[in-house]
């Protein structure tokens, strides 16, 4: 498998099968480098990077309004009921919250340590990169 395909394996993976919106994360990529919708401008380690950043942005978002639409859900059954069976409902939405924001947080620390062992193989990369430079020099 060449890498173009590797590349596109890779990007069908994270953003269509996982159903991020194609159009924003190719946006994404044109904001951080001209012509960023070519994969031929990425590495494969870029890609990732860009990826893991991506995700994690959106995540975030999608995070933040489902925070926002369970606790105006929250609110809103807080005000309407006020009895023991609706309180215990309540305080077991709000442990719901807290999970979900336990989950993020995981995995937002997940991402970025995917993230610096990105960086640490393109560090590597132009190490290497570098060294075979000289080499050619001598």
């Amino acid at each position: 498998m060449n890498d173009i395909h590797k590349k596109q394996d890779f990007l069908h993976e994270e953003i269509v099968e996982k159903d991020y919106d194609q159009t924003n994360f190719i946006n994404f990529c044109l904001s951080k480098k001209d012509d960023g919708d070519d994969l031929l401008n990425w590495t494969l380690s870029e890609l990732k990077a860009v990826v893991n950043e991506f995700q994690l942005k959106n995540r975030k978002n999608q995070s933040f309004e489902k925070s926002n639409n369970n606790a105006n859900s929250f609110n809103n059954k807080n005000k309407n009921n006020s009895n023991d069976k609706n309180k215990k409902s309540d305080i077991s939405e709000n442990k719901k919250l807290n999970d979900e924001l336990n989950d993020y947080k995981k995995e937002n620390k997940k991402l970025k340590e995917n993230i610096n062992d990105y960086k640490k193989e393109n560090k590597e990369l132009n190490d290497e990169l570098n060294n075979y430079k000289k080499i050619r020099k001598n």
